[in-house]
């Protein structure tokens, strides 16, 4: 692997002969202790119910290892909904073995804004001033998801990191009905020291 930490760990290498060490070896990622990494993502989710609804979101984030089987992460978050587009942050702790193949249970929660109604607002809000009105309506839908997920990461090496989840959301907003449900996805990220 390209990681110093895990790099000095097997300078010397298992013995060929040593099948278990070999395996120890190909499977150890302690070294994700302090990394951090830009991550890229998207998921999507078919309600069963109403068969022509997509649900996807994309994000692209930051993510951090505090130890070798915690991690946490922010991101911002692009996702659609039945009637808008919405935009908004993403945070989220992830609990895995460190291994190179690793299963991880996380929660996290997302927080939007609906995209055409934030414009639709700026625009009455110019054409209100325009027009010598002093009051402006301003409805813009904001969504609230809860989530615990359920995934497995794999390391390419000792600083690429594919990963592949499922979560269940859980939306506390009167908006956020169409969001409840399996959302399945997956994840790219590189990490630095």
């Amino acid at each position: 692997m390209d990681d110093k930490v895990y790099a000095k760990k097997y300078r010397k290498g298992v013995s060929k002969v040593d099948l278990l060490g070999k395996l120890k070896q190909a499977s150890d990622a302690r070294h994700t202790q302090y990394l951090t990494g830009y991550t890229l993502g998207g998921g999507t989710a078919v309600r069963q119910a109403e068969p022509d609804t997509t649900l996807a979101v994309v994000d692209a984030g930051v993510e951090f290892y505090a130890t070798n089987y915690l991690s946490s992460r922010v991101a911002l978050t692009g996702f659609t909904g039945e009637k808008d587009l919405f935009v908004g942050g993403d945070i989220g702790v992830r609990l895995q073995p460190p291994t190179r193949l690793a299963p991880f249970v996380g929660v996290g929660s997302t927080l939007g804004m609906g995209a055409f109604d934030v414009a639709n607002a700026a625009v009455q809000g110019a054409a209100t001033v325009d027009d010598g009105m002093d009051e402006v309506q301003r409805d813009s839908s904001v969504i609230t998801i809860l989530y615990p997920e359920t995934g497995v990461h794999f390391w390419l090496n000792g600083t690429t990191r594919l990963s592949a989840y499922g979560r269940h959301n859980f939306s506390t907003s009167n908006e956020g009905g169409s969001f409840e449900g399996w959302l399945v996805g997956g994840q790219f990220a590189i990490f630095r020291r």
